[in-house]
């Protein structure tokens, strides 16, 4: 068996705007009560209740025709009981890249009474609350909620929800967690993922954007379909009630991003093995800026189908070993020349040539 360097792949998606692998720089983030630490977004600090911090990237992102956002996030790795959570947030707010909401109940991006004034207005939220909160009509402490007030102040109570999901496992606990959040103007389609892409936790339909918020850089200004793309959160009291809230990872891409595009190109060295013997071979994603992908875009789901002289030759692929490469192996028992064709979606790299 021949020891092999990895296969890229390259993607024909579109380019990630920014990404963040790692919290290393954050010059290009505009930071309210958050701090960069530890190559992670601290939004909320465990030592400190009655909390609430927002991250902003700096340039507005064009989000009108659709966008696609990805992070991993860790909650109380101190406080198991702490609240309150964090949201993913679009926001035109007058107070652009300076815009925080209130603490404890208000996660950062509404108010802490049931419909203040101090949200953040002109704004789309994705909560994920994981605390119990009754005057803010929560339903638990595990909830993914969908909010916006249609162009005035951002409320985090339950009766302004545009669609919830409670009860979902996991959310409040102290591992990583990842979430993916899809807009697609075109299929007016709102959809968000929770560790899975087997189903959407969020899926609301009939959904604009513009019928929520601006995409202006000022009310009345020129449309430019653009808005600015962050996070906020919050802590409740000293305490038990009070949290830690980390962002691992952020990737976040302009447009209708899918994993199912076709292939561009590709290269690599072609496998080899001896026939009756296993052999095996690494992929990695690239997109169109260099980055590696595999890790932060854990939902790609990567086939492989091998053509030759032998009819039950096998292949497989899955994600992934130490590097963050997708590993593969595949098993042929005749001698000759066969072709791999590895598969995202219904895209296809041809012809990937390998002897036996």
């Amino acid at each position: 068996m021949k020891s092999l360097t990895p296969l890229l792949l390259f993607l024909d998606f579109a380019s990630a705007d920014f990404n963040f692998n790692a919290f290393v720089n954050c010059a290009n983030l505009s930071l309210n009560g958050a701090q960069c630490t530890n190559q992670e977004l601290e939004l909320t600090p465990t030592t400190q209740g009655s909390q609430a911090g927002s991250a902003w990237e700096r340039t507005r992102q064009y989000v009108m025709p659709g966008f696609s956002a990805f992070f991993e996030y860790q909650f109380n790795p101190n406080q198991p009981n702490g609240g309150d959570g964090i949201a993913f947030l679009l926001q035109n707010s007058e107070y652009g890249t300076d815009a925080l909401g209130k603490n404890g109940a208000g996660i950062g991006y509404g108010d802490s009474l049931a419909h203040g004034a101090n949200g953040i207005s002109e704004s789309v939220a994705v909560e994920l609350d994981n605390f119990l909160d009754s005057i803010m009509g929560d339903p638990d402490n595990m909830h993914i909620s969908l909010h916006s007030v249609a162009h005035a102040s951002n409320s985090a109570h339950e009766n302004v929800s545009l669609a919830l999901q409670e009860g979902i496992q996991g959310l409040q606990d102290n591992n990583t967690h990842w979430v993916r959040v899809e807009y697609n103007r075109a299929n007016t389609t709102f959809l968000v993922y929770f560790d899975t892409l087997a189903s959407p936790v969020i899926n609301r339909t009939d959904f604009i954007l513009e019928d929520y918020m601006i995409l202006a850089p000022e009310t009345g200004g020129p449309v430019d379909g653009r808005a600015f793309v962050g996070f906020t959160g919050s802590t409740g009291e000293e305490g038990a009630l009070a949290a830690d809230h980390f962002i691992k990872k952020f990737w976040f891409f302009e447009g209708n991003a899918s994993l199912s595009a076709d292939l561009s190109f590709a290269y690599g060295v072609s496998p080899s093995t001896t026939a009756g013997v296993q052999g095996t071979f690494a992929v990695q994603l690239v997109d169109a800026n260099g980055f590696n992908v595999t890790r932060s875009r854990p939902d790609a789901q990567l086939t492989c189908a091998l053509s030759g002289p032998n009819a039950s030759a096998t292949c497989q692929i899955a994600c992934c070993d130490a590097n963050f490469h997708f590993t593969g192996s595949f098993d042929v028992t005749t001698a000759g020349a066969y072709s791999m064709d590895i598969r995202l979606g219904s895209g296809v790299k041809n012809n990937e040539e390998m002897i036996a």
